[in-house]
């Protein structure tokens, strides 16, 4: 059996320190940009995820990018 994948989405998420619980643990939280070109650099989504984060008064923890895929039997 061959398969082959079929990327149908992606998704830029933004992983953000949100300050600490009552235990003194770090919270973050992640906050999700939907329909980004699936084709795009990931240079290119990482330099969009820096200028986000620059209007955001919480700290970047992280950058993610999630890829979809769409598997198919040949």
């Amino acid at each position: 059996m061959s398969v082959i994948s079929d990327k149908i989405s992606t998704v830029l998420q933004l992983k953000v320190n949100a300050g600490t619980d009552e235990n003194g643990n770090d919270v973050t939280k992640v906050q999700s940009f939907r329909d980004i070109k699936i084709d795009a650099m990931d240079s290119d989504i990482y330099a969009v995820a820096k200028v986000l984060a620059s209007l955001k008064s919480t700290p970047l923890v992280g950058v993610l990018r999630v890829d979809t895929y769409d598997l198919i039997e040949e």
